[in-house]
C-alpha cells in the first residue's frame, strides 16, 4: 500500500474468521495477522513458505496452539522491527 498504510479488515474478513476451524490460539493469531499486515498482504504472507517454520506456511501453523504461538513470536519481531 502507499505510504506504508495498510488496507483495513473488513466485515466479511471478520466473518470468515470466525467461521475457521482453529484453536482459540489461531484464530487470535490470525486476527493478530491482519491487524499487523493488513487483509490484502496478511493474506499472502499467511499462504507464503516461511523459513522459519522450516518452509511451512503460517497459516498451516495456526492450526495447533504451539504453532500459533510460533507465528505470534514472529509478528511481535516483525513489530518491533527484529524480523525472522
Amino acid at each position: 500500500m502507499a505510504d506504508g498504510m495498510k488496507d483495513t479488515v473488513t466485515g466479511d474478513t471478520i466473518s470468515a474468521l470466525q467461521a475457521v476451524h482453529l484453536p482459540g490460539d489461531g484464530k487470535r493469531v490470525l486476527q493478530l495477522v491482519f491487524e499487523t499486515f493488513g487483509e490484502t498482504k496478511g493474506r499472502r504472507w499467511l499462504a507464503k513458505e516461511n523459513r522459519v517454520f522450516d518452509g511451512k506456511a503460517p497459516e498451516d501453523m495456526l492450526h495447533t496452539d504451539d504453532g500459533a504461538g510460533a507465528v505470534e513470536k514472529l509478528l511481535h519481531r516483525i513489530a518491533h522491527g527484529l524480523g525472522a
